[in-house]
């Protein structure tokens, strides 16, 4: 009679392999977990510093091309303004008449109604107000012949932000709204809105279009950094009644710094995230204040 034996795994021995299988099961996980978590947080900082890094470079770029003298910071109930007057153009205008043009070319672009220019048209400082003047050279952006609300400013000097926002109808004011112009070589101001001749001649004969204000609003109570744009020129600073557009989220804290006697703008912002990673990116500006 013949005995076979019989042949599998005994109860210790599937132990062991369970044992065995289950820690490398749990070292392959630890493996496996680190660097996806690695990834994941350095995925969500990285998101933080390009959020914050683009929010200060459009920043940077409006403040340079702010009107001089006319970057203005507030501090509000929940948060934060930097405003500022947003530049589109600028050139030269005519001060003085071209004395080789003898005939009296008269144009569409006058003093008054009552008084016909040269082709020369100059840009006369007396009472009453000049509505027009020659452009010297050419404009690269802007079209006095197909405004769209813009303001011209000339010799903004005053280290006051204040000083570029009062109104039209101050004797101070060095601003004045555009209106079409007979031709693009000639610029014509709205005659409502000029009752007054400039205060200051610039010394290099220089103006500047304004096309908006432009507004940062540091939201800490909803951590949001909004910017606004196109709306009325206020006196006092305010949030402006626009909708403005998101420019990041997250938003822990903001410090905004006008140094005018320099013209240094320092700008920092904080964003953290839902795990609780901050990151805090700062830029400083210079802004050519220069008349």
């Amino acid at each position: 009679m013949r005995i076979y034996q019989s042949q599998g795994f005994t109860l210790i021995e599937l132990i062991t392999v369970i044992v065995i299988i289950s820690i490398l099961v749990a070292m392959s996980t630890q493996l496996i977990t680190l660097p996806v978590n690695s990834y994941l947080n350095i995925k969500r900082r990285t998101t933080l510093v390009d959020t914050a890094d683009m929010s200060l470079r459009r920043m940077q770029r409006d403040i340079r091309r702010a009107l001089p003298n006319s970057i203005r910071i507030t501090t509000v109930s929940n948060g934060v303004l930097l405003e500022l007057l947003h530049t589109l153009d600028g050139g030269r205008y005519r001060a003085d008449a071209d004395m080789s043009i003898t005939v009296p070319t008269q144009t569409t672009c006058t003093k008054n109604s009552f008084a016909p220019n040269l082709i020369d048209d100059t840009l006369d400082f007396g009472s009453p107000p000049d509505l027009c003047f020659e452009i010297m050279g050419n404009l690269t952006s802007f079209d006095p012949t197909a405004p769209h609300n813009e303001f011209l400013y000339i010799y903004n000097a005053s280290t006051d932000p204040q000083s570029a926002y009062v109104p039209i109808s101050d004797p101070k004011s060095n601003r004045r709204q555009v209106i079409k112009a007979p031709d693009p070589n000639h610029i014509l101001f709205s005659p409502l809105t000029s009752l007054l001749p400039f205060p200051y001649e610039s010394p290099q004969q220089l103006f500047t279009i304004v096309d908006t204000p432009v507004t940062y609003h540091c939201d800490l109570a909803h951590q949001q950094l909004l910017r606004y744009d196109h709306y009325d020129i206020l006196l006092n600073p305010a949030i402006p009644n626009v909708t403005g557009q998101l420019q990041a989220n997250k938003l822990k804290d903001c410090q905004f710094n006008y140094n005018g006697t320099t013209g240094l703008v320092s700008l920092a912002i904080t964003l953290q995230d839902t795990a609780g990673d901050t990151v805090t990116l700062m830029h400083q500006v210079h802004v050519d204040n220069g008349l």
